[in-house]
């Protein structure tokens, strides 16, 4: 019986990250799995949401090395020294900036649209 607790608090946790990737259905979704989530056991509540976090942190480490990849692929274009040239340096520069300040607003966003739809859920629950 456990074992298929701990199933379900994995593959919650999957369905999670797969909503929060580009292209798939995003907050909605995300949202009631977390919602989901405070309806857990208190014995199962902690695994799960270690595991999210262990999974954020992987998805992190994955945006990441694919930024570096990106960069590099359009930036580097010479392997003549070990240093990188002037005008690569620029352009790895701008290219990680760009992404930076991409990512920045995105959850910002996401952060915003989060608030307001918390809002109107209190709103409902709370009527004037």
């Amino acid at each position: 019986h456990r074992e298929h607790q701990q199933r379900d608090w994995r593959s919650a946790a999957a369905a999670f990250a797969a909503r929060r990737r580009p292209g798939g259905e995003g907050g909605q979704r995300a949202r009631g799995t977390m919602d989901a989530a405070t309806k857990l056991p208190d014995h199962l509540r902690g695994p799960f949401l270690q595991e999210l976090e262990e999974m954020q942190i992987r998805d992190q480490f994955k945006l990441n090395t694919r930024l570096g990849e990106h960069c590099f692929r359009d930036c580097v274009t010479t392997f003549r020294s070990k240093n990188l040239a002037p005008d690569e340096e620029k352009c790895i520069k701008n290219c990680a900036g760009a992404f930076l300040k991409m990512s920045r607003r995105v959850a910002e966003r996401f952060s915003e649209i989060q608030m307001q739809e918390q809002q109107q859920q209190m709103q409902q629950l709370n009527p004037q």
